[in-house]
């Protein structure tokens, strides 16, 4: 499978995303099907909705976390494939797929709590997530297939690998899996899945404009931190034709800074009144088709200042964007033909490919 290369550029500000990557493409990807119906949209143009429109086509995605603690930087980069189909009760399963070896400052991991952990992490997939119309997690559909996989991958662990920290980590990962609820804990941890899923779909809202709290697991051993947001359509439409949705909030978590730094996943601390309590801040920038609101690029930026400063980026983007022509008296379609004439692709702009 070929890896896009993807090279750090070191972000300076959150909404520099020309100045974020450098992909080198393979030159036989197609741009994927879409479907090409008319978008629902209001006299002014814009959409009457922002509602998910189930995709038949499954979509390939580039993903890469940085972390930096400390002025310390650190990237985490793979490809991953999603598709969905329609459930009854208007709710959706999403089945993710990697694609590719998950790779650690662009080195496939060879220290052996990295090699455990990418190998546990791979029992997951395909993952099957039954998802709200909002883009929530709600449950896993093929939680069995999972328990089943987790037996084999034990077994194969212990063959190679020996010693306590083996022993530990596997009594660990027994845990997590132990049980469907527990798997949702762990998978509450998983930054693609919580950018992915971040409940960002809205029916009937005139100004597409609300306060929400959204949390995203920053700190290590406990629980993800809440953040206090206003959601809003930033932009109808892009240059590229995309509904551009903005998140940008601050923390409103009860923990203070000693209890982020003891982590601990409940107020005690802060109880004294006399703490400081922690700052940080929440950005997340969702790039939509036009079509049916699916995801075509996200930037996720969050950040907690503690004794130790921690930022860590999420970017996934559409490996395959389709090409949405510039729309005439409010109708769209796509280019499917390469004699069309028009604009550079999203993700062409993105990397400056």
């Amino acid at each position: 499978m070929h890896l896009n290369k993807i090279v750090l550029i070191k972000i300076t500000q959150p909404n520099l995303f020309l100045s974020l990557l450098q992909l080198e493409r393979d030159p036989n990807i197609k741009n994927s099907l879409m479907p090409t119906d008319i978008p629902d949209l209001q006299k002014n143009g814009t959409p009457k909705s922002l509602v998910y429109k189930w995709l038949q086509h499954p979509i390939d995605y580039g993903v890469m976390y940085t972390i930096e603690i400390d002025g310390k930087l650190d990237t985490i980069k793979f490809e991953t494939k999603v598709w969905c189909r329609q459930l009854p009760a208007n709710k959706y399963c999403y089945t993710i797929t990697r694609l590719t070896k998950t790779f650690i400052n662009d080195i496939e991991p060879d220290i052996i709590a990295d090699v455990l952990a990418t190998k546990v992490a791979a029992i997951l997939y395909p993952l099957c997530l039954i998802v709200t119309a909002e883009g929530a997690i709600e449950a896993i559909e093929n939680f069995i297939d999972i328990k089943a996989r987790w037996t084999t991958v034990q077994q194969e662990i212990l063959k190679n690998y020996q010693g306590a920290l083996v022993e530990n980590y596997l009594q660990h990962a027994a845990f997590s899996l132990k049980d469907e609820y527990t798997v949702l804990r762990s998978l509450s941890t998983d930054w693609f899945l919580c950018a992915f899923f971040n409940s960002i779909y809205q029916n009937g809202v005139a100004t597409f404009n609300t306060e929400k709290l959204v949390s995203f697991p920053l700190v290590s051993k406990s629980n993800a931190v809440l953040f206090k947001a206003n959601q809003n359509i930033e932009t109808f439409y892009t240059e590229d034709n995309l509904i551009k949705l903005n998140m940008e909030g601050e923390i409103a978590d009860v923990r203070c800074k000693a209890d982020f730094e003891s982590e601990l996943n409940y107020p005690h601390f802060a109880l004294q009144q006399t703490m400081p309590m922690a700052t940080g801040k929440y950005n997340a920038q969702y790039y939509l088709s036009p079509y049916n609101h699916a995801v075509e690029t996200i930037y996720l930026h969050c950040e907690i200042n503690l004794t130790k400063n921690k930022i860590v980026t999420v970017l996934i983007s559409n490996l395959k964007p389709p090409i949405y022509k510039i729309p005439i008296e409010n109708k769209f379609s796509i280019a499917m033909d390469e004699g069309y004439e028009i604009k550079k692709t999203f993700w062409e702009k993105l990397t400056g490919q």
